[in-house]
């Protein structure tokens, strides 16, 4: 099972990296990944939950994978970039995405990355919601 350095979470106006080595997996936030009335997005979610779950067992409800949920709309392409290329007409660096997560501390950089990668994936479920499925063939 993969282990992962940090969580971010994000929601339209705020955006929050856990350093879940230094902190583990607070039981607030398992509560929160559990909670079934919040809406949790990101792309490739099943492999983050089982990472997660190294460092608190949950049972995870109401997730949202944006890449299965992409190809509704016609969008095959599955990164993250990609996809907000193609849905936000923006494209998201990933410079630092294999950058060192266990560093102290971490640099400006590394935090814009994971704020922005957490809340881009809010700002495309929110702007394919407001579009039709049908909308797109890309």
């Amino acid at each position: 099972m993969k282990e992962y350095a940090s969580l971010q979470l994000s929601s339209e106006t705020e955006a929050f990296l856990f350093r879940l080595q230094e902190l583990g997996l607070p039981q607030e936030i398992a509560d929160t990944l559990a909670d079934p009335y919040i809406t949790k997005i990101g792309a490739a979610v099943g492999e983050d939950i089982h990472g997660l779950q190294h460092y608190c067992r949950f049972e995870p409800h109401r997730f949202l994978d944006l890449q299965p949920f992409g190809d509704r709309y016609g969008i095959k392409e599955k990164s993250v970039r990609k996809m907000a290329a193609i849905i936000l007409g923006r494209k998201v660096s990933k410079a630092q995405q294999c950058s060192n997560w266990e560093a102290q501390p971490l640099s400006e950089a590394q935090l814009l990355y994971a704020s922005t990668d957490a809340w881009i994936c809010v700002k495309m479920y929110k702007a394919l919601l407001a579009s039709k499925p049908t909308d797109r063939s890309v």
